[in-house]
């Protein structure tokens, strides 16, 4: 009896331990040399909302908590519209720093500000923009419609809609 006790034990373990290594060792893949397109996205007041498809990775932003990362990959289908819509949109025309000049200035805070570093076959881009005006602007309307596409299909994920809500928010 103890020795069927002592091998359900043993077999026990070794399941769970099995399991819970599992998850850290490989049963989540990232294989971003497969992707057309690989890129950083990042968004927000203080651009602390990032998705790095290069390591499959999200992080959130919290405003007063420190922000919180998790696995988060695009699909092949995913990754190939956004790379549809960067070429429909002219997106490696941009310059490097995008920005709207209107007279008089008319600014919101606090503003949205994007980050692009975008790699592919065809595109190698960074770009920068702090959109901090309402104004209609072909360019930057193109622009906040590519971010948005973005944004929506981040926040369509399971991995993002389980992590937790911020808290507080920006002045």
């Amino acid at each position: 009896m103890k020795i069927l006790n002592l091998i359900f034990i043993l077999f026990t373990v070794s399941v769970l331990n099995h399991c819970s290594s599992g998850v850290d060792e490989g049963l989540f893949e990232c294989n971003p040399e497969n992707n057309t397109i690989n890129f950083i996205f990042k968004y927000g007041v203080t651009s602390k909302n990032i998705l790095n498809t290069n390591d499959c990775s999200y992080q959130k932003d919290l405003v007063q908590d420190p922000p919180v990362t998790t696995n988060l990959k695009l699909t092949t289908e995913e990754l190939d519209s956004i790379f549809s819509k960067m070429l429909s949109i002219d997106f490696i025309n941009y310059p490097d720093t995008f920005y709207v000049i209107r007279d008089p200035a008319v600014e919101i805070t606090p503003s949205i500000k994007y980050y692009y570093l975008v790699e592919s076959d065809t595109i190698n881009k960074e770009l920068y923009w702090n959109d901090s005006v309402t104004d209609a602007d072909t360019l930057a309307d193109k622009l906040r419609y590519l971010n948005n596409y973005i944004i929506e299909i981040i926040e369509s994920k399971k991995e993002y809609k389980e992590l937790p809500e911020p808290s507080g928010g920006y002045d």
